[in-house]
C-alpha cells in the first residue's frame, strides 16, 4: 500500500476547508462593518459622553429633602425641575435649583444657586445652559419603588427610585440610548 490520499480524503478536506474560508470571510466582513458602524456613531455621538456624565451627576447628587420636608423634585414626561449639588467656582458642591427641558431644539438646563433663606435685595436671574443641539424631545419616565412601575410625572414627597431619560434628536441618524439613573435612597432624617 502506497502512503497518500484517497480522492474522498481529498475531497473532504477542501470541503473543509473551503467551510473555513466562508467563516473566515464572514467573521472578518462583520468585523469590518462593526467597526464602520462604530466609527459612524462616534462621530455623530462625539458630544454625548460628557453630556451624559452631567446627567448623571446631577441625578445622582438630587436633594432626598430633610425630614419632614419633602423633596424638592418635580417631573412631568417632558421637563424637571430639582434641587442638586453642582460643583461651585471653588470646585465645593453648591445647592443648585435646576430645571432640565428642551425649547429651539436644544437640551437645556436652566439655574441657578439656592437660597436658603429669603434674602433681601435682588433675585438672582436663572442662568441657562445649552448641553446639547439638534434635540427635538425629551421624554422623562420616574419608577415608583412602591408601585413597582414607571410613570411619566413625578409629584411626591420623595424621590422617585429611577429616572429614565430618552433623548428624541431632529436627525434620524443620530441616536442614544435611554439613560437610566438611581437617585438618593432616603431623606435624612433629624
Amino acid at each position: 500500500m502506497k502512503p497518500g490520499f484517497t480522492l474522498l480524503e481529498l475531497l473532504v478536506a477542501v470541503a473543509v476547508l473551503g467551510m473555513l474560508l466562508v467563516l473566515l470571510n464572514q467573521g472578518v466582513d462583520f468585523g469590518i462593518h462593526a467597526a464602520a458602524l462604530q466609527e459612524r456613531r462616534q462621530q455623530h455621538s462625539a458630544d454625548l459622553p460628557p453630556v451624559e456624565t452631567a446627567l448623571r451627576r446631577l441625578l445622582a447628587n438630587a436633594d432626598p429633602g430633610i425630614y419632614p420636608e419633602p423633596a424638592p423634585f418635580e417631573g412631568t414626561s417632558g421637563s424637571l425641575a430639582l434641587l442638586t449639588q453642582v460643583a461651585g467656582p471653588d470646585g465645593l458642591p453648591q445647592p443648585t435649583t435646576a430645571t432640565l427641558l428642551v425649547a429651539t431644539g436644544q437640551l437645556r438646563l436652566r439655574w441657578t444657586r439656592h437660597r436658603h433663606v429669603e434674602r433681601f435685595g435682588p433675585v438672582p436671574k436663572p442662568q441657562t445652559l445649552v448641553l446639547l443641539d439638534g434635540v427635538e424631545a425629551i421624554q422623562l419616565d420616574y419608577f415608583d419603588r412602591a408601585k413597582a412601575a414607571w410613570r411619566s410625572d413625578w409629584q411626591a414627597e420623595t424621590l422617585p427610585a429611577l429616572v429614565r431619560l430618552r433623548l428624541v434628536f431632529t436627525r434620524s441618524d443620530r441616536h442614544w440610548p435611554p439613560l437610566i439613573v438611581a437617585l438618593p435612597r432616603e431623606a435624612l432624617e433629624r
